[in-house]
């Protein structure tokens, strides 16, 4: 019990974000990855890549990511306007936990 309120309290005013992105190369989504985290301090962010068959370019990489959007949504929808001026297709997202 004591482990479900940690997590709650931990999970509190905090986004779940997944965006989908093309890119040439991992160094530009890696780029993005800093610039989020420059804009929203405590956010953590994980890059994967689809393999497919041949050296297809561009790739898809996907961004998931724990942002602490605070008492108001501005630093989250700032996060989502980057992605989005990055290019992302799809930006999908979550809220944690919210009192």
């Amino acid at each position: 019990m004591l482990e479900l309120i940690d997590a709650r309290m931990q999970a509190r005013n905090r986004s779940l974000l997944t965006a989908y992105i093309q890119s040439e190369s991992v160094d530009d989504i890696q780029r993005i990855c800093r610039q989020l985290k420059s804009l929203a301090a405590g956010s953590e962010f994980q890059i994967s890549s689809s393999e497919l068959v041949g050296n297809v370019k561009p790739r898809w990489y996907t961004l998931s990511g724990v942002v602490q959007v605070g008492g108001s949504a501005s630093e989250l929808l700032e996060t989502i306007a980057l992605l989005r001026s990055a290019g992302a297709e799809h930006v999908n997202d979550a809220l944690c936990a919210n009192d």
